[in-house]
């Protein structure tokens, strides 16, 4: 999820053997416990980069596909 340009490559194969893309189901979540006052920098961005960016890739790669299949006619 975190891996924009690996997420755009496995939903590309997937179109190219399965012949379109329906829905996406962004499921992929972290969370950590603790004082938010001793949360690590790294923790923080671990959990925004998977649970926010992740879904924001998901979507981002999902309407890239989308917009090409409306544009020729098949949406």
């Amino acid at each position: 999820m975190r891996d924009y340009d690996g997420l755009k490559q496995a939903l590309d194969d997937g179109v190219a053997q399965l012949g379109r893309l329906d829905i996406v189901c962004s499921n992929a979540g972290i969370f950590s416990t603790g004082l938010a006052a001793e949360l690590a920098e790294t923790t923080w961005r671990d959990v925004i980069d998977t649970n926010l960016t992740g879904m924001w890739h998901a979507c981002k790669a999902a309407i890239r596909i989308w917009s090409r299949a409306a544009a020729a006619g098949r949406s």
